[in-house]
């Protein structure tokens, strides 16, 4: 059941929740771009169906892989970015700091 009568304004409400981000995150001056299902190319990587949007490739500078990105996943994305368009583009792997509460980036590529 939904607080919002107006179907506007939960479309809205949703968008909001989707675009907000934290303050406290503002460091990572990202992006975000938000796509359709009916609008990815669908690939099967690892038994999973994945979505994949295209855009301009030089619009992307860098990646940087999650903490449990599995290798799997990894080694996908590795090859994707032996593709002449997208060999310039940075590949990290987030590690956990030591000595603090924190996340490094350790180069792959």
């Amino acid at each position: 059941m939904s607080l919002y009568t107006n179907p506007y304004l939960l479309e809205e409400k949703i968008k909001d929740i989707i675009n907000s981000k934290s303050e406290a995150w503002s460091y990572e001056s990202e992006y975000r771009a938000i796509a359709l299902p009916e609008d990815c190319r669908k690939k099967l990587i690892n038994n999973e169906k994945l979505c994949f949007v295209n855009f301009n490739p030089k619009s992307l500078v860098r990646i940087d892989l999650g903490l449990y990105c599995n290798q799997e996943l990894t080694d996908a994305v590795i090859e994707e970015l032996k593709r002449e368009e997208l060999n310039h583009i940075h590949l990290f792997r987030a590690i956990i700091h030591h000595d603090e509460y924190r996340l490094d980036y350790q180069p792959l590529n």
